[in-house]
């Protein structure tokens, strides 16, 4: 009997749950998305004013153009537990426990694509430093959205950090107000006072959870997940 020569596979790579939040969330902020070889990864709204960076906890094997993201993430959904297969022209996506049902979905080019910049913005040295935490974070958007407010301020002075929003053209109208404990602030330049518009909808791409947030002359805010590797530069409101 001839010897049997062994066929080397490649194999399927395990979609974690960590990886599917971090997509989704990317969803969220773009259409599109161009999936680099590796673990970080990056995404970028429309109009530029929100740059997401992420780590996924494990290396995805291949660049990706996913043009609908949403229907991606559909795809990915109808698995309990989603694993792909990376062929040259496709992805194949089937359940680890049960492989016999797949999905073959197609690459996008990646021209049809807004990918981000490769470089990288200041951070470091921030003026000022917050937690804004998972709970406020959730009340800032839950009164916004009732309030119908589309700004949020944030406010440096003499150490302490302050978030309101309100209708800058209508003094009359409702507002909110949410000061940051004193412990969770950390002030590396005092004579950093500033408010600083954001809008709304910029903040809603944020990931639910608590927040690093730094601060200095730099036009935007930089977000930090405390619990997903996840982070955000955040443009400044440029009108109110």
């Amino acid at each position: 009997m001839p010897a049997t020569t062994a066929v080397e596979t490649t194999p399927c790579f395990a979609v974690s749950e960590m990886t599917q939040k971090i997509i989704k969330n990317f969803a969220v902020i773009s259409d599109s998305v161009l999936l680099r070889e590796g673990t970080h990864q990056r995404t970028v709204s429309q109009h530029k004013t929100v740059f997401a960076l992420a780590d996924f906890p494990e290396a995805w094997p291949k660049e990706t153009g996913i043009y609908a993201l949403g229907q991606f993430l559909g795809d990915l959904s109808l698995f309990a537990k989603p694993q792909i297969d990376f062929r040259d022209d496709c992805m194949v996506i089937s359940s680890a426990d049960s492989p016999r049902s797949r999905t073959f979905y197609r690459y996008s080019d990646p021209s049809t694509i807004q990918t981000t910049p490769d470089k990288t913005f200041p951070r470091d040295n921030p003026a000022v430093e917050f937690t804004l935490s998972d709970y406020d974070l959730s009340q800032l958007r839950k009164h916004t959205s009732q309030l119908k407010l589309e700004t949020v301020h944030i406010t440096v002075k003499d150490g302490t950090v302050q978030l309101s929003a309100a209708k800058a053209k209508d003094s009359a109208a409702h507002g909110y107000k949410l000061d940051i404990p004193k412990a969770e602030v950390t002030i590396n330049d005092p004579k950093f006072n500033r408010k600083i518009p954001f809008k709304v909808e910029h903040l809603g791409f944020l990931l639910d959870g608590s927040y690093k947030v730094a601060l200095s002359d730099w036009h935007y805010g930089y977000f930090t997940n405390t619990v997903v590797p996840v982070s955000y530069y955040v443009t400044e409101q440029t009108k109110d």
